[in-house]
């Protein structure tokens, strides 16, 4: 299948950065990117009609899996070869880290979504042939069955047979006592031949068998049966009665039937046991990805579930008329745990760029090293041209460059005297190579530069707020089975408000659910208290919790939950697991609990 280099350069993209490079090009230089006959972008004049075949002119293919994809081709009057070269190399280098991003970005996309579907729908498949898919409910159905209809029965006990180490571990049990009973048994040479064959079915006499010495169990008979199931040993039946002729020949008729049918069933609860495993494994390699693919984010998906559970089983503990009806079935446990862990799913397809901008001025490159570039060119025309009263010297530019560059942190407010001073700046001029001046900063560099607050940009933040989107989408398209249908609730809600103000559909109080709002808490704690956000220093307890009560009394989270959260000690269970020890500080509770 023949690619096309355009599906990996994104044109928009592609312009933005022929834009930046232009202006610094010496004079006579053409560069275009071209797929085949396709003219994707370029710089300079006549790079549309730029080919190969020119004189004087070079390129160089972008290759993706062996395939050759396109090519950049640039002209060089021969006198700027040298003065080109470098920038030409640099245009390659960004060019292939766009594609080489482009590919990761698609794999990891289209690997995900078909290992979920796939999982998700085997899983469901399980669903649909067991009533019951977990194996200690079925070996306690089987014996609750078998008990009501043999009034011999005295105790019963079922082994799964582990096939890794070849071992029968005792599943459960069914009768007064019966745990204490079964395990010394389970190291008897009796049970050892029920292991072997070469005790099968009745033996209405314990005492008086080959196989047994010094007996000494309440056990006096039993009725064994391995449980098989396609050719394969699932485990082991046993029945006991506290005296001797107690079982009979219908007895072992209805036991074999039923033993058969739950072979079967434990067989398929072994399955669906091993594919949740795998599924749940999966999920967690999926949450480890998404953390990998940013250094900024690294634990959080992992971390998030961790605080998410701890609260829930608060609010299942509390005794408070808030949470006294609030409980937790081992499916709703199962969708919590899937959610926590998929929250931020949609963050794969999100620009590495924008997840991970740390300064205002940053894309794919950080663009205050251009400003520095610009400066230097006024400076050397400076020098060139002493006599002009609009020349502001060299301090000055340094300076300048000095604000520029704390301005690009965002680690500050923008003050009102500093967007003047930025405003100034931007009016300057710097001149290219053809004697055309431009602005020290364009439009979008000195609105970058005025963000107020962090360093993304007003589109940035809908691409990094659009996660949730991609998040929602994802989860909707893997068939869940009705067990977990609230997955895709309980991740889609997690930058929702109770106040209606939140994202991505600004659902309001009566819309969220419990969960949902756990999650968000979750979310919150754990992104504030992270020790590797490229724009800020990990926060300390008390500064945390400053920023989450003011978030709960204006209606952002669930002000009920978060007492809780603080009554419960959760937020200081979490911290010792894995705050660094200085933002471990004095926490006054009464400040939020009201005394």
């Amino acid at each position: 299948m023949v690619t096309s280099l355009h599906l990996y350069l994104p044109s928009k993209r592609l312009k933005e950065l022929m834009q930046t490079l232009a202006p610094l090009l010496p004079l006579g230089v053409s560069v275009a990117v071209r797929s085949g006959e396709r003219f994707l972008g370029g710089a300079g004049s006549n790079a549309e009609q730029l080919t190969e075949h020119q004189p004087d002119t070079r390129s160089h293919p972008f290759v993706l899996d062996g395939q050759s994809i396109g090519q950049l081709l640039w002209y060089t009057p021969p006198e700027c070869a040298s003065q080109t070269q470098p920038w030409i190399q640099h245009l390659i280098t960004l060019c292939q880290s766009m594609i080489a991003l482009e590919q990761a970005r698609r794999a990891v996309t289209h690997e995900a979504l078909e290992s979920l579907r796939e999982i998700a729908l085997l899983e469901r498949a399980s669903t649909s042939l067991n009533r019951s898919l977990r194996p200690k409910e079925v070996a306690n159905a089987l014996l609750t069955e078998l008990a009501s209809r043999s009034p011999h029965i005295t105790w019963g006990a079922v082994f799964l047979y582990d096939i890794t180490d070849s071992h029968y571990g005792l599943l459960t049990t069914l009768g007064h006592n019966a745990d204490a009973l079964f395990e010394p048994f389970a190291r008897s040479t009796f049970f050892q031949g029920m292991i072997d064959g070469q005790i099968v079915g009745i033996i209405n006499d314990i005492a008086a068998h080959e196989l047994c010495s010094n007996h000494n169990s309440l056990f006096h008979s039993t009725l064994s049966l391995p449980l098989d199931a396609h050719q394969e040993r699932v485990g082991l039946l046993v029945l006991a009665a506290e005296h001797k002729e107690a079982f009979t020949s219908a007895d072992l008729k209805r036991t074999t039937t039923l033993a058969s049918i739950a072979a079967t069933a434990l067989r398929n609860a072994q399955l669906f046991a091993a594919e949740t495993n795998m599924f749940r494994a999966f999920i967690s390699m999926i949450a480890t990805a998404i953390d990998a693919k940013s250094p900024y984010t690294a634990g959080h998906c992992r971390r998030v579930p961790e605080i998410a559970r701890m609260l829930t089983e608060a609010a299942c503990a509390d005794t408070t008329p808030l949470f006294a009806g609030f409980r937790f079935t081992e499916d709703d446990w199962e969708t919590l745990e899937i959610a926590t862990y998929l929250h931020d799913c949609g963050k794969v397809v999100t620009p590495e760029w924008v997840v991970d901008k740390p300064t205002k001025l940053s894309t794919n490159m950080d663009r205050v090293e251009l400003i520095e570039l610009r400066i230097q060119l006024i400076l050397q025309q400076e020098q060139l041209t002493p006599q002009q009263t609009g020349n502001k010297g060299p301090k000055f530019w340094q300076e300048a460059l000095r604000f520029v560059r704390a301005c690009n942190l965002g680690t500050e407010m923008i003050s009102p005297e500093s967007e003047a001073r930025l405003r100034g700046l931007a009016a300057c001029c710097w001149r290219d190579g053809q004697g055309q001046e431009h602005p020290l900063l364009d439009e979008e560099e000195l609105d970058n530069l005025l963000i107020r607050r962090g360093t993304l940009n007003a589109n940035e933040r809908a691409i990094i707020e659009d996660h949730v989107v991609h998040t929602i989408n994802m989860l909707k398209g893997i068939p869940f089975p009705p067990r977990l249908r609230h997955v895709v609730e309980y991740a889609g809600g997690h930058h929702e408000c109770l106040n209606g103000r939140g994202y991505p559909y600004h659902l309001t109080e009566t819309a969220l659910s419990i969960p949902a709002r756990v999650v968000a808490i979750a979310d919150i704690f754990e992104a504030l208290t992270a020790p590797d956000r490229p724009y800020r220093s990990p926060y300390t307890l008390s500064k945390t919790l400053d920023i989450m009560h003011r978030m709960s009394r204006e209606g952002h989270i669930d002000p009920d939950l978060f007492q809780l959260f603080l009554r419960s000690g959760v937020y200081q269970r979490y911290a010792e697991n894995h705050l660094k020890p200085h933002q471990i500080d004095s926490v006054d509770l009464t400040v939020y609990l009201g005394g």
